[in-house]
């Protein structure tokens, strides 16, 4: 079984080795070729602002072992980059053991914190959270302000997975309790 594989030109090389100190960009598909394999295009900024391709791989599951090995050989693996990604599940882990910030791209941002917000349980809390994530996202807020919005983000979530737990706890406990 292919358990991955990676391509670089010359050039791709150059632009690893050269820009990688500062930050990796990889926002990898889902199922894009007909063998249900995700590919990942790599990528660094260029000393212009303009982003610089570092090759190509695909994997056939996003997982740490096979895509923290193709990092490294496509030398992405630099200590200190930030490495910024589609926030798949993988990458945390890896930019961990590459000793890298992690942070998730924006539209990606965007997406998944509609998803974290549909699971807070009153209409108020899911609107304020849209509107701390969309703060967070699109406007420019000194280093007080984007903490502060982190931060009663959190609470929200934190305060909405305590009443999930404490309705679907009690009653899984009384059934079980009742057999």
């Amino acid at each position: 079984k292919l358990l991955g594989w990676y391509a670089q030109h010359p050039l791709e090389v150059l632009n690893a080795r050269t820009y990688a100190n500062d930050a990796v960009f990889v926002d990898t598909t889902h199922n894009a070729t007909s063998y249900s394999y995700k590919t990942g295009p790599p990528a660094v900024i260029d000393c212009f602002g303009h982003t610089a391709p570092c090759g190509m791989f695909q994997v056939p599951e996003e997982e740490i072992d096979s895509v923290s090995e193709l990092m490294r050989l496509l030398e992405l693996d630099v200590i200190g980059a930030t490495c910024c990604t589609d926030g798949g599940p993988a990458w945390p882990e890896i930019a961990r053991m590459f000793r890298q910030p992690h942070i998730e791209d924006t539209w990606h941002n965007c997406e998944n914190g509609d998803k974290k917000a549909a699971s807070l349980s009153s209409k108020e809390e899911k609107k304020k959270f849209r509107q701390l994530k969309n703060k967070v996202l699109y406007q420019v807020l000194d280093q007080q302000e984007l903490s502060d919005a982190f931060t009663m983000r959190l609470r929200l979530q934190e305060r909405s997975r305590m009443r999930l737990r404490s309705s679907v706890t009690c009653p899984v406990m009384y059934w079980i309790g009742s057999q």
